[in-house]
């Protein structure tokens, strides 16, 4: 995190040098911030690139999503990375996570959401 400050404060720097004069040099600032941009599009098709990209059954894509999402997920969030996949398929395979005992299921009614198994399990201090 320190080295981002770094970066950016050095980018914005040398970009606002020159600029009561208008003169001043835009590149390292936009540079920095498509970076910043690349970066995050990396991490965020690290995490759900191969959901979209592979060949997977509508159940195997459910799973994945599960997998690749970090805390809750909702139903509502299944179906918008997965908008091809029906309500009740997401439901159907939801349902078999929780009797695989692969999720748990947090909260009531509109509010449901599950987690994966292993997200109960705390480490012991």
């Amino acid at each position: 995190m320190d080295s981002l400050c770094t970066a950016y404060s050095r980018a914005l720097q040398i970009s606002s040098a020159g600029w009561n004069e208008n003169c001043y040099a835009m590149r390292p600032y936009v540079e920095y911030t498509l970076g910043i941009i690349l970066k995050a599009y990396r991490e965020l098709e690290s995490r759900v690139g191969g959901i979209v990209t592979a060949r997977m059954s509508k159940t195997d894509r459910i799973r994945a999503v599960m997998d690749a999402t970090l805390g809750k997920v909702t139903k509502r969030d299944i179906l918008a990375k997965c908008p091809d996949i029906s309500t009740s398929m997401v439901e159907m395979t939801l349902k078999a996570l929780l009797d695989e005992g692969v999720i748990r299921k947090i909260g009531n009614g509109r509010a449901v959401a599950y987690v994966r198994n292993n997200e109960f399990h705390q480490p012991m201090s």
